[in-house]
């Protein structure tokens, strides 16, 4: 496998060094791990499967090709800053996992998830 090489000060970059710092501000503020973190993306990325798309969620879930995961990671990624910009006092409020449980009523994660996932799994001819 070929390493990747991203220009400096490119979107890309700016992007990933704002999620870097991101997922810092979220470990520090709610008081959780990295591991921790990670469980609950995972568990809560289920649910959304599960909810969205009940029929295809073990495909989604396990199959490489429907590209679920990557697409999950940055709605998870979208939420928490979402959240450090608009409600910070959430993190300090709640337990961080009832925070993400959330996401599975944000009009935003559905209309995505119908929009980027959907057509993937059961495309309509």
């Amino acid at each position: 496998m070929r390493a990747s090489y991203i220009k400096p000060n490119s979107h890309t970059y700016v992007k990933a060094a704002s999620f870097v710092e991101t997922v810092r501000e979220v470990l520090w503020i709610a008081e959780i791990s990295s591991e921790y973190r990670i469980q609950v993306l995972f568990e809560v990325g289920c649910m959304i499967a599960e909810k969205y798309a009940p029929k295809f969620a073990y495909k989604l879930l396990n199959e490489k090709k429907y590209g679920f995961w990557a697409w999950w990671l940055v709605e998870f990624l979208r939420d928490d800053e979402a959240l450090l910009y608009y409600r910070k006092e959430a993190f300090e409020q709640y337990p961080y996992k009832t925070v993400k449980e959330y996401m599975l009523f944000d009009k935003d994660v559905s209309d995505n998830f119908v929009r980027f996932i959907l057509p993937i799994v059961e495309p309509r001819f």
